[in-house]
């Protein structure tokens, strides 16, 4: 609870002590000149709403808001405290910012207000509260829709021949995912959630096979251009699958970003070739890495998929949420667990098949995603497990110098397939961006580790080898946010100022040069951050954590980055800050559920 001697908060002091952005701040202002709004809870209000959709929520309870304390991004306890929710949404019921779904109705055009407050106390930006409604009413008439009409006798025989006769969990999963129109698939690296979706594949398509119905026209998607890459070695692993040549051949060997998926135009913005007036052409829609879809893309891809095609979504509930608002993945595999109707279209994945029992990076991930913080202590500490280990923070320069060894392994390496190889062995994973444990630090000190190997001179922006990430879309060229490039001094454009060109792997494994100059934005890639490493694999994994506590240091995260790793992972960090980690799961606003179930109190 808030102490007595706290200040009321207010957008001027929130906004003083740098809580609030100035976007925040003038949002509030703003609107609330607009409105005619002067009262400092209904300015704070806005402010709040923004503040916590920025931060990841697509909502704020006022009620659980009202216990909080006012912490900066430092964690920095600040000396204000929240409104009585009582109090704040007494007078939120009577401002004119504010639009109520269940008494206003026509009294008040929600077009006129840019907060939504339901009757449990959830408030909502406007466009928050539309793209919640109508995603939940999208997956609540998904729910409803009749199952897809099969054989069942040549399901079972499916079934059997490509996972054997008993209770597999992923037999269980490809069953409901050829029996149900929608379905979502939720497992951990190694559980067999991509290799069970290309099983389903195979078994809808001799489904239309068998009842010489037409080929369904079948959609693969991921949120990223890493993401999708994966997704396409997993499809062309085709000729593994026991079914005959026409169902290999009648199977996607491609996959595409969402945004591409979609028909967004190649300047990256928000205007869909496909909605709900022209849908997508396909008959099954299949979306990998569910988890890193925010709530407004996620409302775009439904509203874009028409009812009659099946639609599958997989992901794993225990990795970090999407980097904008909502937690759309964490709450479907919640209420899969909550409501009966719902756990008929939810699975969940857990024996792995890539980390054994004794593994110790399975037991770590086990442990962490407990919530056991001690047990991951334990885990770390135990020299029988040689593929897990800690590391205190001050040796973190004693770890980066080990990594000369992988530097030594590609950087002069003239094939490009062999840099790509060898790079992807290994990689740095930080927490932070910024300060004395984040990537532009250690991109620093590898950077100049890699310059003395390769005498090159600071002045010189490009060397051979350097390893650049794209940060942003640029379909002209064929590069994707996340995709890693590497530095040639070979080549036709050797004519360029600082020599060669940079490389990128493409989907169907051929390479292709650009310039340094016509670069998206990007950065140096030795290390990356653990968020930008969803969707990916490693052998070996340096985790780098903060050396204080840390809002953006949760138990998401340190399982994501532990998680990358498919041999062995240090952590560099405290006992204190990975208990830290352990003990603080992500915790996002959202009134999803509660709209799924038909109520407003979650």
């Amino acid at each position: 609870m808030p102490h007595p001697a706290e200040a009321p908060a207010s957008i001027e002091r929130l906004f003083g002590a740098g809580y609030l952005t100035p976007y925040d701040y003038h949002l509030a202002s703003t609107l609330g000149k607009i409105a005619g709004e002067g009262n400092p809870l209904g300015l704070l209000a806005v402010a709040a709403a923004s503040h916590f959709t920025l931060q990841g929520h697509s909502c704020v309870d006022l009620y659980a808001l009202s216990l909080r304390s006012i912490e900066t991004a430092e964690g920095l306890c600040l000396p204000a405290a929240w409104p009585k929710a009582e109090f704040w949404i007494d007078h939120l019921n009577r401002s004119p910012l504010v639009w109520k779904p269940e008494t206003d109705g026509d009294s008040k055009p929600f077009s006129e207000a840019p907060l939504v407050l339901d009757a449990a106390g959830r408030l909502y930006l406007a466009r928050m509260w539309c793209c919640e409604q109508r995603l939940a009413a999208h997956l609540n008439a998904r729910l409803s829709a009749v199952d897809e009409a099969i054989d069942l006798d040549l399901l079972q025989e499916g079934l059997t021949r490509y996972f054997g006769d008993g209770g597999d969990p992923v037999r269980t999963a490809a069953e409901t995912g050829v029996r149900r129109r929608f379905a979502v698939i939720s497992g951990g690296p190694g559980t067999g959630k991509t290799t069970t979706v290309l099983t389903i594949l195979a078994l809808l398509v001799e489904q239309a096979l068998y009842r010489n119905h037409p080929i369904p026209n079948i959609l693969v998607l991921a949120p990223t251009g890493k993401a999708a890459a994966r997704l396409r070695e997993v499809l062309r692993r085709q000729d593994r699958l026991p079914c005959a040549p026409e169902v290999r051949q009648a199977l996607p060997t491609d996959a595409a970003t969402i945004h591409r998926g979609l028909g967004a135009r190649s300047d990256g913005g928000s205007v869909f070739r496909y909605h709900a007036r022209n849908p997508l052409p396909a008959d099954i829609v299949v979306v990998d890495e569910a988890s890193m879809i925010d709530l407004a893309l996620m409302d775009r891809l439904f509203e874009a998929t028409a009812l009659r095609t099946k639609l599958l979504l997989l992901g794993d509930r225990n990795q970090l949420a999407s980097v904008e608002s909502g937690s759309v993945m964490s709450d479907l595999c919640r209420i899969g667990e909550m409501d009966a109707a719902w756990s008929q279209a939810v699975v969940h994945l857990t024996k792995n098949y890539r980390f054994s029992e004794g593994s110790g990076i399975g037991r770590l991930a086990r442990a962490i995603t407990a919530g056991q913080a001690e047990e991951a202590i334990a885990c770390l500490k135990d020299p029988s497990e040689p593929d897990i280990r800690r590391i205190e923070p001050e040796a973190l320069l004693e770890a980066l110098e080990a990594a000369r060894t992988w530097l030594k392994s590609w950087l002069t390496e003239a094939e490009p397939e062999t840099v790509a190889e060898r790079f992807n062995r290994f990689r740095i994973l930080c927490a932070h961006r910024q300060g004395p444990f984040g990537v532009e630090r250690i991109n620093g000190v590898l950077d100049r580790m890699a310059r003395n190997m390769l005498e090159v001179s600071d002045h010189r922006q490009w060397y051979p080898g350097r390893p650049v990430m794209v940060l942003q879309n640029d379909y002209r060229l064929h590069l994707s946010n996340g995709d890693i490039g590497w530095m040639r001094p070979e080549g036709v454009d050797s004519r360029y100022r600082n020599g060669g060109t940079v490389r990128f792997v493409q989907p169907d494994g051929r390479w292709i040069a650009v310039s340094p100059h016509r670069l998206p934005a990007h950065e140096t890639a030795y290390a990356m951050t653990i968020h930008k490493s969803q969707g990916s694999e490693f052998d070996d994994v340096l985790v780098v954590l903060p050396e204080r506590r840390s809002p953006i240091l949760t138990r998401e995260l340190l399982y994501t980055a532990v998680t990358r790793a498919r041999r062995t992972v240090v952590i560099v960090g405290s006992e204190e800050i990975i208990r830290q980690a352990v003990a603080t799961p992500i915790e996002r606003y959202s009134g999803l559920m509660a709209a799924l179930c038909g109520r407003l109190a979650a």
